[in-house]
């Protein structure tokens, strides 16, 4: 066969040329079998012979890349790193390590160095931690106070609206200016006996609901002012009767409200905080406190509910209004006893007499604001 070789190859058998070594090279190190791609002193772990500027011996260990300049000892480290292994060693322009806690604080650290259990950041005091930890454990325990209450409250609750009846005393006021409501409870029906002092005089008036929802109201010439709408001069007439009020009626929803189990109950809203055990009248009882709400009839105020033992059963509810000295007490008794109504055999129909609301509402207790007397002018005739 012919030579297929390119013809500016050189021919079979001879020498492949070499490159011409740099400056100051004084040819390959013995045993160095150069390819023509290799750079000069590689492949040979010889005798050092000339180097390119700054290297080392040729493929010795510790040989370093153009500009190195010489190899230092072993484990030689850049400048400002300090000993090889030697604790804090650090790169150059880091400066010094953070002190250890507890130790002394160098020139420039901003951080503070204390005793164990000092803060983790820097101007952060242990003792403002361990506060934040003291109000978030209180916080925690009051939230669960709160929930135990509020859990109990739904309890007694739950079970009083079931009962089939109960009797009452609730009386609110301070001093002589008091309002007084002695109640029999049922789950349908009810009756209430009322006592209060208001702007139209001392009210006293009865209350039966019925169970066909009808109220029938019985009261004195103020009562049946303020909470029936009837006139002065009609009032005395229709004193000591009978009257019926039906559903739709405009003073039906203000005599209705609190005549039943769940209606009475309802009025005597808690918002719980919290629960303990108190003596009673050589009694324990346990104590539901919180608050109630404001509404339009009174402001908020705090409360408490007191718990019959071995009954969950309320005894009595307690509430303070606001600033005021105004307190409303409410007294339970006789659970499980529905009540016995006995009906008037004949009533007068609301809707048939002459009524006007009060200014303010019926049964608000708000009479008229009479108009000022006018200022005689001098020549005038009165």
């Amino acid at each position: 066969m012919g030579d297929d070789r390119p013809a500016d190859l050189p021919g079979q058998g001879e020498p492949i040329p070499q490159p011409a070594p740099p400056p100051g090279w004084q040819g390959p190190a013995p045993g160095w079998p150069p390819p023509a791609w290799a750079p000069p002193g590689w492949g040979s772990t010889g005798p050092s012979g000339p180097q390119p500027p700054g290297w080392g011996s040729p493929g010795a260990p510790g040989a370093q890349p153009p500009g190195w300049g010489p190899a230092g000892p072993s484990g030689a480290q850049s400048p400002g790193w300090g000993s090889p292994g030697a604790p804090g060693a650090q790169a150059p322009g880091w400066g010094p390590p953070p002190p250890p806690w507890g130790g002394p604080v160098p020139p420039g650290w901003s951080g503070g160095a204390g005793p164990t259990g000092a803060s983790t950041g820097p101007g952060v005091a242990a003792p403002h931690r361990g506060l934040r930890l003291v109000a978030l454990v209180a916080g925690a325990v009051v939230l669960a106070a709160a929930a135990a209450a509020s859990a109990l409250y739904n309890k007694v609750i739950s079970r009083a609206e079931g009962s089939a009846g109960f009797h009452y005393v609730a009386t609110t006021g301070t001093g002589s200016a008091t309002s007084t409501i002695t109640g029999d409870a049922g789950q349908s029906d009810g009756s209430q006996v009322l006592s209060m002092t208001t702007s139209f005089g001392h009210e006293q008036f009865d209350l039966l609901l019925a169970a066909d929802q009808t109220v029938y109201f019985e009261g004195n010439v103020p009562a049946l002012e303020d909470q029936l709408g009837v006139s002065a001069s009609a009032a005395p007439a229709l004193a000591g009767s009978w009257i019926s009020v039906k559903i739709g009626d405009g003073p039906y929803k203000e005599l209705e409200v609190g005549i039943t189990v769940g209606s009475q109950l309802s009025e005597d809203s808690l918002v719980p905080s919290s629960s303990q055990q108190v003596t009673v009248s050589g009694s324990t009882v346990t104590r539901v406190k919180g608050t109630v709400p404001a509404t339009d009839a009174a402001p908020a105020g705090t409360a408490h509910l007191d718990v019959s033992p071995g009954t969950d059963l309320p005894a009595t509810f307690v509430v303070s209004y606001g600033s005021s000295s105004e307190t409303s007490t409410t007294v339970f008794s006789n659970w499980g006893t529905a009540p016995m109504l006995t009906l008037p055999s004949s009533a007068v129909a609301w809707v048939s007499l002459s009524t006007t609301s009060p200014p303010a509402g019926y049964g608000s207790g708000e009479t008229a604001t009479p108009a000022p007397t006018p200022t005689p002018q001098p020549g005038s005739s009165t």
